[in-house]
């Protein structure tokens, strides 16, 4: 009886532990994709500088005149 509860316990500790690296799996990538959005929109805002487009930042998207 012992050894079926502790078998038990063991499939419920790795299933949580599996359960969590894959969370962590999934944050990891979306902040590699977070980061990488970031990347864009600061080189959107240095282009349309650079080339003299007037443009006003409105909840992170653009707005040209």
């Amino acid at each position: 009886m012992q050894s079926i509860l502790i078998v038990g316990i063991v499939v419920l500790i790795s299933k949580s532990f599996l359960s969590f690296r894959k969370f962590l799996k999934k944050k990891i990538i979306y902040q590699k994709f977070k980061n990488k959005a970031k990347l864009t929109n600061e080189k959107i805002e240095k282009y349309l500088k650079t080339n003299n487009i007037k443009f006003k930042k409105y909840k992170s998207k653009y707005i040209y005149f």
